[in-house]
């Protein structure tokens, strides 16, 4: 999306998108050439009549572009995009790293039925050990499915959850 006779810097912004909109705008973000990610997991959903392998976004509603700020409201025009994220007065940037941290989370593979794995309850305080939320103490919002819990997080004045693989995770104790 840059001019070569005009190079601009380029930064990964946040772009909120409407509820099971995510693949959506990542696949039209692409489309138009932008440099998109949207980081998905596999699982497994069940329904009555049979269980399938689905991937599902890791940050429900979001997807990140790479592009320069003058690019950015191109980006947002697309459909199912809610809004851009902000910092108090200025978009929101993500730093390079903290994207290559999300795409090593993503490629970690672990067995799960080698781990023995604690049970989480809803409301329990939990802290991530180790990925790129490590360090992060949330609430345990709700199972997933048996190896993944889904944790609210409040950093900066703003709450986000994720999904995190129960061997991450250990209870705070007080």
């Amino acid at each position: 999306m840059q001019s070569d006779s005009n190079p601009q810097k380029t930064s990964w912004y946040i772009l909120k998108t409407k509820s099971n909109h995510e693949k959506k705008v990542f696949n039209q973000l692409m489309d138009k050439d932008f440099q998109a990610f949207l980081p998905l997991y596999e699982t497994i959903r069940l329904w009555s009549d049979r269980k399938k392998k689905v991937e599902i976004p890791l940050i429900p509603t979001y997807v990140f572009v790479k592009c320069a700020e003058s690019e950015l409201i191109k980006a947002a025009q697309t459909t199912g995009v809610a809004w851009i994220m902000r910092d108090t007065r200025n978009y929101a940037i993500v730093r390079e790293h903290e994207i290559q941290n999300l795409r090593i989370f993503l490629s970690e593979k672990f067995d799960n039925q080698s781990i023995d794995l604690d049970k989480y309850e809803t409301g329990e305080i939990v802290k991530v050990t180790h990925g790129p939320f490590q360090g992060m103490i949330g609430t345990a919002m709700h199972l997933q499915s048996e190896y993944r819990v889904r944790i609210e997080i409040s950093s900066l004045g703003a709450n986000f959850t994720v999904s995190v693989p129960k061997s991450q995770l250990e209870k705070v104790t007080n």
